[in-house]
């Protein structure tokens, strides 16, 4: 329907009738596709015409600009929508990660403070129990060496490989909790006082039974001072455990 050569529509083309009704009117007949045949070389199916080209549209392609420009942003779109989740996959991991620390140092500092609780309050009895042999040895005139029982000493220091397992774990204490480790390595050092004292308990009845109640003070003191400083998290975790755990009620109440 367009010229080869200028791009212009050609007219519609006017079909005259042969026959006896001569001089009637004639019909239009359009013809909707070129009386031209068309070069065996060309090889674009629809030409450019000179309207279009005026206006500098593309030859039988107004839209393949556009639709490249579509097609040239997804890779962008893509590409942005990726980096998106790889932030949010790396923001959630993040704190998912922070959350586990805090939960295992949580367990392990409850652990901790169970395992003291209970040298703590072992040692002092197995004190007491020498003591009373060593005073009644002595006034029956009986030579005596103060010493642990196997069943205490064996007690005392599986609770000590107890909690030197968990020590390296308080090391990575999250910010959160500011200086609770160090609150509950004093608390450890005061019971490991009465501790070396039950496995070293000298000559003197009377020193040794000093020496225990002196010590035995000493940690109830550290075990205020310990309670006071906690963060309100770790508070609450003593309290639950100590629910089932009763050695550990000294240290939640």
């Amino acid at each position: 329907m367009y010229c080869t050569c200028c791009g212009a529509r050609f007219p519609d083309y006017v079909v005259a009738t042969t026959g006896r009704k001569r001089g009637g009117a004639t019909k239009k007949i359009k013809i909707k596709s070129s009386p031209i045949q068309k070069s065996s070389k060309m090889s674009s199916p629809s030409i450019q015409s000179l309207e279009s080209a005026m206006r500098g549209e593309s030859a039988g392609h107004p839209r393949a600009h556009a639709a490249s420009g579509v097609k040239n942003r997804k890779p962008l779109v893509l590409a942005l929508s990726l980096l998106v989740a790889i932030a949010l996959a790396a923001a959630g991991s993040g704190i998912y990660l922070k959350k586990k620390a805090e939960r295992e140092f949580i367990k392990t500092f409850v652990l901790t403070a169970y395992c003291i609780q209970t040298g703590q309050e072992r040692s002092l009895k197995a004190s007491q129990k020498m003591a009373g042999e060593w005073k009644a040895r002595m006034s029956a005139g009986q030579a005596y060496k103060a010493r642990l029982s196997a069943e205490d000493e064996k007690a005392i220091r599986l609770i000590m490989t107890r909690i030197d397992s968990f020590r390296g774990s308080l090391k990575e204490e999250p910010e959160k909790f500011g200086h609770s480790s160090e609150k509950l390595a004093a608390l450890e050092n005061s019971y490991n006082k009465l501790r070396v004292a039950v496995f070293s308990p000298g000559d003197s009845l009377q020193s040794f039974t000093d020496t225990s109640s002196k010590l035995d003070a000493e940690y109830q003191a550290a075990a205020r001072d310990f309670k006071a400083g906690l963060p309100e998290e770790l508070k609450k975790a003593l309290q639950s455990a100590s629910k089932k755990y009763k050695g550990l009620r000294p240290l939640a109440d």
